[in-house]
């Protein structure tokens, strides 16, 4: 009867070591997973940081760029929308040209004293 009990003794001893160790193997698995996901979360937290950056500088640019290009249109409208002055050739007159900004098809033409 002896032999029975030390059998089932041994046999529940060795599952207790078994399970424990079979939890702590478990466990560190686990933890070497968890350390492994959070890095690779702050990896990609920074990607995307930087990318964002990136992104952020160039519609900086662009837009930089898209005001210089607005202002040069503007400028270059002023110029071509400023009071020209033109000879008659045939009345030998100084008309002076004005041109209606908003709307470039219609041009007044005013006659100017001559000096």
């Amino acid at each position: 009867m002896r032999t029975i009990l030390e059998i089932i003794g041994t046999a529940v001893v060795v599952g207790l070591a078994g399970g424990a160790v079979g939890y702590l193997v478990r466990k560190n698995v686990a933890e070497g997973k968890i350390a492994t996901a959070e890095e690779q979360a702050i990896r990609i937290v920074q990607d995307a940081e930087q990318t964002g950056e990136a992104k952020r500088k160039e519609i900086m640019m662009e837009a930089k760029e898209e005001i210089h290009r607005l202002r040069s249109d503007m400028e270059r409208e002023n110029k071509d929308s400023s009071v020209r002055s033109v000879v008659c050739c045939k009345k030998k007159k100084i008309w002076t040209v004005k041109s209606n900004p908003s709307n470039a098809r219609k041009k007044s033409w005013l006659p100017r004293n001559s000096a």
